[in-house]
Order: C-alpha cells, then structure tokens, then sequence
C-alpha cells in the first residue's frame, strides 16, 4: 500500500537494492569482500519522511528520536542469527559456548548450518543427524552476507522520519562493543547514552566513538566509522513561475 501511494518510495528501494548488485560486481573484480550499509532519505507529496536503508553484513542503522530512543533499523546478517532463526542454536547452548570461547561444542546439523559452511543438499544429505563442532569465537566471528560473496540478498528498511531524529550508520566496530552478552543484540538503552554525549554532530560521533574504544570484548579492536544524519525542520514550499 505504502509504493502504491507514493510510486517514487518505491522506485528508490529498488534502486537501493540495484545499487548494492551494482556495487556487488566491482567488489567481485578485486577478489575480495565488504559489507555495506547505505541509506537515502525520502520525501513524500505530502512532507513526510522516510529513511531507505540497505544492508549486507554485520554494519547497522539506527534511528534516534528527538527524546533520545534508540531503535536499530537493519538485521545482522551472521552467523548466529542464522543459526538461532533456524533452531540449531539454543539461548542455553549459546550461554555454554561463551563461557568456553576456545572450546569447540557441538551444534546440530541444519539445513542452515550446512548452507552457512559453504555447502549444499548433498552435504546437508551426509551430515544430518550428525552434530558438527564449533567455537563461539568462530561463531562470533563469521558474517554469513557480503559484497564478493556471490549474489548478494540485501535487508531493506522503510521507517518513518519525524523531525529531529537522527540516522546513525555504523561498522560492526561500534556496534560489536554494545553488545548485550546475554542475547548477543545490540543494547540500544546503552548505545542510546553514549549517543547523547556532546551539544554538537560532530562531538557527538567522537563522543561515541572514545566509548567504543573504552568497551572490551573478546573481539579484537576493528575499525570504527560513524555517519549521523539529523532531520531537520521541513523546507518552505516555493512556486516557481514561468516568464511571461
């Protein structure tokens, strides 16, 4: 109903998605990988806002409303997603592999897993019923979407923008070090703080940046980067007239 009523929303999601297969193909001619996180702001006939956002990989918007919320607008495209959305990986195995992160502990063997590992319906055909072993440091650490890895399946995001949100695109270095260790989501209550930090745009993303940097996971420390989009007050309608 939404692209019905505004066909150019529609036409700009699209093209958000052609943009990540466009840049899909030059990623494939380096031989080498990214993730990507992109995102356009929309204005409809009638003022309204909308973000457009892209995602592949483990990079993440968020949305932070004028009274400080926190809401995370893209889905991680890892390892342990997969695995728990498909019910080979339970919150109690999980817990048991962080306390060991070396150790390798036996998952069961999904279609999903299989899929995960670079395999396919025969070796998913050979493995089923059988567990295959694996560390959480291993788990943690694989992104299951790329650019360079194939035929890329981006997530894409429509919300609605109100006056003075803010639009936070950030790499898996920002993100990974808000982390809840007890779901493996992003703590927005946590982000949210370190996010209010500072009275202009630019101490703000240092500001949240130096927290990063503060924060210890078992994760090596990985680049951070940080853009803010602010929305601002609505811009005055002109009519433009033709010369006699």
């Amino acid at each position: 109903n939404m692209f019905i009523k505004d066909k150019g929303l529609g036409y700009k999601a699209l093209s958000m998605l052609e943009s990540m297969q466009a840049a899909n193909k030059e990623v494939e001619k380096t031989k080498g990988g990214t993730t990507a996180c992109v995102g356009l702001v929309h204005e409809s006939a009638d003022g309204t806002r909308w973000a457009v956002i892209a995602n592949v990989g483990d990079s993440a918007a968020f949305k932070r409303r004028a009274n400080g919320e926190m809401v995370q607008l893209t889905r991680e495209d890892s390892f342990i997603n997969m695995l728990t959305e498909s019910g080979s990986l339970s919150p109690e195995l999980l817990q048991r592999m962080k306390k060991t992160p070396d150790k390798p502990h036996p998952i069961p063997v999904t279609r999903a897993l299989v899929k995960a590992l670079g395999g396919g319906e025969k070796e998913y055909e050979k493995l089923h019923g059988q567990d295959y072993p694996m560390t959480y440091k291993k788990l943690k650490a694989a992104a299951t979407a790329g650019l360079g890895q194939g035929e890329p399946i981006a997530s894409l995001s429509i919300r609605k923008l109100e006056e003075g949100d803010e639009l936070i695109f950030a790499t898996d270095g920002l993100v990974d070090k808000f982390e809840d260790p007890a779901t493996e989501e992003t703590n927005l209550k946590e982000l949210a703080i370190a996010a209010s930090n500072g009275k202009t745009p630019i101490e703000r993303i240092n500001a949240l940046r130096k927290e990063a940097k503060l924060r210890r996971t078992f994760k090596k420390d990985d680049d951070i980067a940080i853009v803010r989009v602010r929305i601002g007050k609505k811009a005055a309608k002109t009519s433009v007239q033709k010369a006699a």
